[in-house]
């Protein structure tokens, strides 16, 4: 998982659900770290969000993809990034580190940095959207 050093600014926070959400930019870059409120760990969506910075990208493919899974329009979905994928299930979302995806979901299933309920990573990324697109001006 990334981690940050002091050149790194924390622009602000928020809660959703049991994470916390900090909006970050180091140099002209933004991010966003994800911890999980009860545990204080990092996140693996906050590597896999940080490649997603093009609001385009994230209408066209993550959310049209959540919402064809959440609407059950398809069972599951992979969607890949640089560093890791995801796998997207009606009631979870795996972060998967590895070309297996079969040991890779078991692995991240033991992992709580490593899953999601796909309903919050939905309105997490429909915040990470609004923080971009908020910085666009």
């Amino acid at each position: 998982m990334a981690k940050f050093n002091d050149d790194t600014q924390v622009l602000f926070s928020e809660n959703v659900g049991d994470y916390v959400l900090e909006y970050l930019k180091y140099k002209n870059t933004l991010l966003i770290n994800t911890i999980i409120s009860s545990n204080g760990k990092g996140h693996y969506l906050s590597d896999f969000l940080s490649e997603f910075n093009d609001t385009d990208d994230i209408h066209e493919d993550l959310l049209s993809i959540l919402d064809d899974v959440l609407d059950m329009n398809l069972l599951n979905e992979v969607i890949s990034a640089e560093s890791l994928s995801a796998y997207v299930e009606k009631d979870n979302t795996y972060f998967i580190d590895e070309d297996d995806l079969a040991s890779g979901k078991q692995k991240a299933s033991e992992n709580p940095e490593m899953f999601i309920p796909t309903s919050i990573f939905k309105e997490i990324i429909l915040k990470w959207l609004e923080f971009l697109e908020s910085q666009k001006s």
